[in-house]
């Protein structure tokens, strides 16, 4: 039960980690645009 509740808490690390790199890569799209 409680390595279920760890290897819960790796894929919530790694899903932000994904969410902070498509934000970061949408961000660098958007600035090499307009750059």
């Amino acid at each position: 039960n409680r390595r279920l509740a760890k290897d819960f808490e790796r894929t919530i690390k790694s899903a932000t980690a994904l969410l902070y790199a498509a934000a970061a890569i949408v961000l660098i799209r958007r600035i090499a645009r307009y750059a």
